[in-house]
């Protein structure tokens, strides 16, 4: 999941210098994108004829990529501790060279790791997981479940090919722009941990019914977005120095309410629709542009066929009409989604 405003969304052409002056940001690509995946390694214990136990030991990859513009403003505002922080030797290297023979303004500061995988990020790191939970069957009609995922145990996301650019006025930037290379660190990022019940109801050898809720426990993991940058030699003025940015997010917790209905319309094709239903886990005040997980309500359709005993096809849709929200810089983010799928089952 991630964003895309390309290199001429007006959202990031201009904004404020530290001094406030109206400034033009760098014009290169905003972009970012987050990747979780799992290799499952998972076990089930029938405990009886109607109840069985499940586990699941997990090996998690996450991944990130990050072109991001900040306007002076905000730097100057992270820096005195409006909405985040801004700190180590880096910082300490700045303030030094304010003044009329180094700098005198700052415009931009940007922070750029990305790459053209579609499979993964720039910046990478792996951890674990667990997963627990049960099913248990009351009738031919009646069956609930219910699942706990923990949080997860990632290492920091890094990557060595990371660039940290600075636009400004004065001596120091008399060429343009100033950037660095070196190593990123996006630290303390999780995948929260999850509880979920459900039912299930077949009234008929035609209709399924099911429901459940879900509470996906974000505080715990969404409280801060942070990241360090540690430079290497390409520049002198800044070699081996490190830069800690942190930004408030806050993230509340999320409750999501979903239910799912299919139809045998043949012995061989299945049809299904859904609805879910959720809170907004992203508070107004720390919404960002490049994070804008604020949809709420989701409803789908789809279908399955039994080409014959082994092969199965299946198809999905899944649509989140818009939502809107104005956060603290009064921005208006809007914010909609479209997603299909289209799986084959072979059983050999």
């Amino acid at each position: 999941m991630g964003t895309d405003y390309g290199n001429d969304s007006p959202l990031f052409q201009r904004g404020k210098s530290m001094g406030g002056a109206d400034i033009f940001m760098s014009g290169k690509d905003i972009r970012s994108e987050v990747g979780v995946g799992r290799i499952m390694f998972p076990v089930a214990y029938n405990l009886t004829d109607k109840t069985t136990l499940g586990a699941s030991f997990d090996v998690v990859i996450a991944s990130m990529d990050l072109q991001m513009d900040m306007d002076g403003q905000h730097f100057a505002g992270l820096m005195g501790g409006n909405g985040g922080s801004v700190s180590g030797s880096m910082r300490t290297s700045l303030e030094s060279m304010m003044g009329p023979g180094g700098i005198t303004d700052i415009n931009y500061a940007r922070f750029d790791f990305s790459n053209d995988s579609p499979w993964i990020g720039k910046a990478v790191g792996f951890g674990t997981g667990l997963k627990f939970g049960f099913t248990h069957q009351f009738s031919k009609v009646v069956t609930i479940g219910a699942s706990y995922h923990t949080q997860t145990k990632l290492a920091d996301l890094e990557t060595n090919k990371a660039t940290l650019s600075f636009a400004g006025s004065g001596a120091a930037f008399g060429a343009g722009p100033v950037s660095v290379t070196g190593k990123i660190k996006v630290r303390n990022f999780e995948w929260p941990a999850t509880f979920a019940a459900g039912i299930s109801v077949k009234p008929s050898d035609k209709w399924l019914i099911a429901g459940d809720v879900k509470y996906i426990d974000w505080s715990s993991v969404m409280e801060n977005f942070e990241m360090t940058f540690i430079a290497d030699d390409s520049n002198p003025a800044f070699a081996g120095q490190n830069l800690d940015v942190t930004m408030k997010q806050e993230w509340k917790d999320q409750t999501i309410w979903s239910v799912g209905v299919q139809y045998k319309a043949t012995d061989k094709l299945a049809l299904r629709a859904g609805a879910s239903f959720s809170t907004n886990p992203v508070p107004d005040q720390y919404l960002n542009p490049l994070f804008p997980a604020i949809t709420t309500n989701h409803y789908t359709c789809g279908f399955g066929y039994r080409v014959n005993d082994a092969t199965s096809v299946a198809a999905a849709f899944s649509w989140a009409p818009r939502v809107t929200a104005t956060n603290g810089d009064q921005t208006v983010i809007s914010h909609s989604q479209t997603n299909w799928a289209l799986n084959l089952t072979h059983r050999l």
